[in-house]
């Protein structure tokens, strides 16, 4: 089985050491975001984002990826585990969607 193949497989993957993560199925859904008409403050919502991410452990995943995933074919697979990795870094606060135009949804401010 190659290595691609034998990733694609597995849910929970040990990418830090003695740092399990298993990833969460996207959701899928379509979620109207047009009657939002406030706009959304850069800092307080980067603010919003240091309070409910670990960043630590957020750390730790980017940089044990470091270079690797960065071939043509890989690439997309290192975002996918990035994007999840928020998700649960966020126990779920920044939702992974993986719609197209956006990847990541937080439910309680409405924003993608």
């Amino acid at each position: 089985m190659a290595e691609v193949d034998l990733i694609n497989t597995l849910s929970t993957i040990d990418f830090v050491e003695n740092e399990k993560i298993t990833f969460p199925e996207p959701v899928n859904e379509i979620v109207d975001t047009e009657s939002t008409t406030e706009k959304t403050d850069t800092q307080k919502y980067s603010d919003r984002i240091l309070k409910h991410l670990d960043i630590s452990r957020y750390y730790n995943l980017v940089n044990g990826l470091g270079p690797q995933l960065n071939d043509r074919k890989s690439r997309f697979d290192k975002s996918d585990i990035i994007e999840q990795s928020i998700d649960i870094y966020s126990n779920g606060t920044f939702k992974w969607v993986d719609q197209e135009g956006y990847d990541l949804f937080d439910e309680e401010k409405n924003v993608k």
